[in-house]
């Protein structure tokens, strides 16, 4: 059993690269599989980029509150000091 499985697809794309005899054709083949698997990560960056900025503010915005309300404890009582 392998420590990393390989899907199907990457099986075939393995095959695909083996059955290729042109070296030139072979390297074509593979570059342009790595250039989609580079756009993959970059969408996957950006992605995981725009979730933490999304999170991060209204984080902070709770944490200033919290600070506020431990700074005062009549605010947290609801009286306006």
């Amino acid at each position: 059993m392998s420590l990393f499985p390989i899907s199907e697809s990457r099986w075939k794309d393995k095959q695909k690269i083996l059955e290729i005899l042109d070296v030139n054709a072979r390297l074509e083949t593979i570059y342009e599989m790595m250039l989609g698997e580079i756009e993959i990560l970059q969408v996957e960056k950006r992605s995981s980029g725009a979730s933490k900025s999304r999170w991060k503010r209204p984080r902070k915005i709770i944490t200033i509150n919290e600070a506020r309300i431990a700074g005062n404890p009549r605010r947290s009582m609801g009286e306006k000091g």
